[in-house]
Order: C-alpha cells, then sequence, then structure tokens
C-alpha cells in the first residue's frame, strides 16, 4: 500500500534524533563551581544551583542572580567510530530571593538550562542497534527548575523543588481513498505534534552542627515518561467496480526520557581556615530501568481480506535488567587567595560512577561502562565595584573530563547482527557563569 512510507515517514519525523535516557543536569552537573569540586555539592553549595542540588541550601543565599554558559566536546566511539553523541551547549542561570515570614528565614529560587540549537530531542532506535544509553542525545531538553527554602533553627533548612522538563508526544489520522491511478487518491491527513512538560520534586534537608561541618540530604524523585506515537490510515480501497473499506495502525511505545530516583548524602568540614572538603555518596536505582527501545504493534482491517499473515512478526527483546550503583564524589576548594583587588578560590574534585549496564552476550546493545570524571575550576570574587555594590561580583569556570573506560562486549552468536564491539569515550565540559550578590 503506498500509505505505508507515509506512516513510517511521520514515525521518523517525530524520532530522528536521540533517545534520552536523563536529564542533563544529572549528567553533567549544574553551576561551574559544583561541577569544578566534582560534583559534591550537596552541602557545600552556595549558588542558585542549589535549586538542582540540594534546594535547602538556598535559605541561606542572599539575593542573588547567576547567569553563565556550558559547552561541550562529545567522543563517544564504538570500534574507534565516533557516534555523533549530541553536545551539551546552552545558557544556564539562576536566581534567590530570600525573605522573612515572622522572623523566619524563607527564600524562593528558580534556575534554568536553556539549550542553544533544540528545544528537545530524542530518538527511538531499533533494539539490536548499539547506542550509549546514558549519554545518547540526552542533552537537548529545557529544564527549569523552582524550589523553596525555609530554615525554621540556626542550625537546620529545609527545601523541597519541583524541576521541569520538556516532553513531546503526537499523532497521526489520514482518511479517504486509495485507488488505482493515483491521481484520483483522496487522502486527508491531520498531525498532532505537543510540546508538554514533565514535573518531578526534589527535596532536602541542610544541617548545619558546628561552624565547620554541614551535613546534606538530598531526594531526587526517577521519572518515566513514555513517548507514544500513534498513526491510522482509514477509509476504503477501491479497484472498480469493488470497495474494500479497512484500516491500518501503527502504534510505537518508546521511553524517551528516564532518571533513576537518587537519594544522596554529603558533607562539607572546613579542614582549616582556607581549606573545604566537600564529600557526596550516592545511591542511583537504576534497577527500575525499562526497555527503551521503541516497541511497535502494527494492526491491519481490510474487509473480505484475511490479513493475518501481511503482518510482521513482533521481534520485541526482552531488555537486560540494569543494577543500582553507590557513586561517590569528593571535591576540594582553596579559598580566599588574594591577588590586587582579586581573591581567587582554587578548586578541583573526582568522582566516580560504576556502570548500571550489564554484561550482554544476546542480541541487546545497550553501550556503557565505569565512568572516571575529573574537574578543576577557578572563582574570582572582584571588589573593584564596591562603591556601587555592596559584594563582590563573582566569575567562576569550571572544565571537567569524564571518561569511561574501555569496555568489550563479547557475543555468543557467531553470526550475532551486530558482533563483537569495544566502547571508548571521552567528554569535555566547560561551564562559566557570572554572579551578582546584593
Amino acid at each position: 500500500m503506498r500509505t505505508y512510507p507515509l506512516i513510517f515517514t511521520f514515525l521518523l519525523l517525530l524520532t530522528p534524533i536521540g533517545h534520552v535516557s536523563a536529564d542533563p543536569m544529572s549528567t553533567f552537573g549544574f553551576g561551574p563551581r559544583a561541577s569544578a569540586m566534582g560534583h559534591a555539592a550537596t552541602a557545600s553549595v552556595d549558588d542558585t544551583s542549589a535549586g538542582f542540588h540540594n534546594p535547602a541550601a538556598l535559605a541561606a543565599l542572599p539575593l542573588a542572580i547567576d547567569v553563565g554558559y556550558v559547552w561541550t566536546q562529545t567522543d563517544l566511539r564504538l570500534n574507534d567510530r565516533d557516534q555523533g553523541v549530541d553536545e551539551n551547549r546552552g545558557v544556564q542561570g539562576g536566581v534567590n530571593v530570600p525573605a522573612r515570614i515572622r522572623g523566619l528565614p524563607i527564600a524562593f529560587g528558580m534556575s534554568l538550562f536553556l539549550p542553544d540549537e533544540r528545544i528537545s530531542r530524542i530518538r527511538a532506535r531499533p533494539q539490536y542497534e548499539p547506542r550509549f544509553e546514558l549519554f545518547d542525545n540526552r542533552t537537548q531538553r529545557v529544564f527549569i527548575n523552582s524550589s523553596l527554602a525555609v530554615e525554621p533553627l540556626p542550625w537546620l533548612a529545609i527545601g523541597a523543588s519541583v524541576n521541569f522538563l520538556t516532553a513531546t508526544r503526537g499523532g497521526l489520522d489520514m482518511r479517504g481513498f486509495l485507488r488505482q491511478d493515483p491521481r484520483d487518491t483522496s487522502l486527508q491527513t491531520a498531525i498532532d505534534v505537543d510540546f508538554g512538560t514533565i514535573r518531578y520534586p526534589t527535596a532536602g534537608v541542610l544541617l548545619k552542627p558546628t561552624d565547620r561541618l554541614k551535613i546534606g540530604l538530598v531526594w531526587r524523585k526517577g521519572i518515566d515518561v513514555v513517548l507514544d506515537l500513534h498513526a491510522r490510515v482509514s477509509g476504503a480501497i477501491v479497484i472498480d467496480p469493488l470497495v474494500y473499506p479497512g484500516s491500518f495502525t501503527i502504534d510505537s511505545f518508546n521511553v524517551a526520557l528516564f532518571t533513576p530516583t537518587q537519594v544522596v548524602a554529603g558533607a562539607a568540614w572546613q579542614a582549616l581556615d582556607r581549606l573545604l572538603v566537600s564529600v557526596d555518596l550516592g545511591l542511583h536505582r537504576w534497577s527500575t530501568y525499562p526497555a527503551s527501545s521503541a516497541r511497535i504493534h502494527v494492526g491491519m482491517a481490510l474487509e473480505g481480506v484475511n490479513t493475518s499473515n501481511l503482518l510482521p512478526p513482533d521481534t520485541t527483546i526482552d531488555p537486560p535488567v540494569f543494577r543500582d550503583v553507590v557513586v561517590p564524589r569528593v571535591g576540594i576548594e582553596w579559598r580566599s587567595v588574594q591577588l590586587m583587588d582579586f581573591t581567587l578560590d582554587l578548586r578541583v574534585g573526582y568522582s566516580y560512577e560504576p556502570t548500571p549496564v550489564p554484561d550482554q552476550p544476546g542480541a541487546t546493545n545497550y553501550v556503557d561502562s565505569d565512568h572516571h570524571l575529573a574537574t578543576a575550576g577557578l572563582g574570582v570574587h572582584w571588589d573593584g565595584l564596591a562603591a556601587v555594590m555592596p559584594k563582590p561580583l563573582r566569575f567562576d569556570v569550571a572544565v571537567t573530563r569524564h571518561a569511561m573506560a574501555p569496555r568489550v562486549f563479547a557475543k555468543t552468536n557467531a553470526a550475532d547482527l551486530v558482533g563483537d564491539f569495544r566502547a571508548t569515550g571521552t567528554i569535555w565540559t566547560l561551564q562559566s557563569a557570572l554572579g551578582l550578590r546584593f
């Protein structure tokens, strides 16, 4: 039937470019200071990125505005061939507004990430096709965070936030008559594509038992968003003088976005007057990960014709079972290095994330390996505008190197469609931000 190419073209238009496994904040961090310290920010965050890292920390911040940019260079390879995974580039920033209600300190914060190329991007790949499951084009997505924090006691702050991510869904409906002469064919087509939002909460607590120690605890709810595409062709095939009423449907069911539930505990210790040590330990619940490959159901009904033998067989492959992982992170900041009107903060960090993806000797090819993240950064505080600004102008920059340990995926079947392959990868990230405090 001539409608087949039209339907599959529609599906490709809606899913041309990138399965998404998680939001960009969970992958590349948020804010250059937190990123420079190995993303170990649960207890040490001190800027508007707290809405993501630990919303409770907003209660101690002054009126603040941060504006910055994120740039990445991605090189993820299978058998030494670059896979063309998207770069993560865009504007990030935030604002924090403190207040008091009957003497109780509260704060309202908002932060966002705006990719500078696309609003939302996804791709539904065949189940057998290898893909970097935790990275593959997951970054092309608008992120907005809205937070509220309160400090009921001098040593205790509590906060919560709602995170918003873009989502896409759509459908195709075609109705009319198919005739032997294409010029006489009449089809009315309606396409409905909708950009919606996904909302999921984060909650955090920040304890300050001493002047030199902070302890934080954060819970981030996981998200599992389904992309359900539906295409339907209904009407009649006309072969004069016969008319065959019927319909043809395709349903594509795909997990377009997944982030595991996370529980993160952290501590920030002022070991010396100028030395801050920050550590995080997070549990990532990847064991709840569903299959990300598209599951397609095809239906056909044609009056007077047995169509059961015309439909393709169901070739769905059971996905591998991912495992939960524990992620340690550590960051160090050497504060208050004086240089004329400037105060410098030097930062380094490291984190290690074991892969949740098991070996796959069978037909599936979800690719990942252990991740090593090495980071470094600089914070600059400038007092040159003290006459017009009560607090120093702040500039932060971070460079991170995200390396995937080489991993070989070996197949037990010598006739496997893909065969054995080797995965490696490196991602460089540069973040910068200009901050104002009032």
